[in-house]
């Protein structure tokens, strides 16, 4: 048949992804800025929470923060409809580490 299914799965072993999904709660407010050409850039702290069961049979929990940049309309977004505590679902790429 040759349809996109078919071609995608031939090419899994030689292809890669690069996409993350995060889900958790603002540290603080929007950071929002503009670069120097005026497109909007927003910055913003997202924290995840991991449980689990330690050996000693006690309940542990550890919070991780990840760094969400945004430019453009969805930074125009964020800027107007998130704050500090709300919950938010962002998806997109992990940048390489410098």
């Amino acid at each position: 048949m040759g349809g996109v299914a078919e071609k995608n799965e031939a090419n899994m072993g030689r292809g890669s992804v690069n996409k993350a999904i995060v889900l958790g709660n603002l540290g603080q407010d929007p950071d929002v800025r503009s670069t120097s050409s005026g497109q909007m850039v927003v910055n913003v702290s997202l924290a995840t929470n991991r449980t689990w069961t330690g050996k000693d049979g006690q309940r542990k929990e550890e919070t991780e923060w990840h760094r969400i940049v945004a430019f453009g309309k969805l930074a125009e977004i964020i800027e107007q409809y998130l704050k500090k505590g709300d919950q938010a679902y962002f998806e997109g790429r992990l940048p390489p580490k410098s």
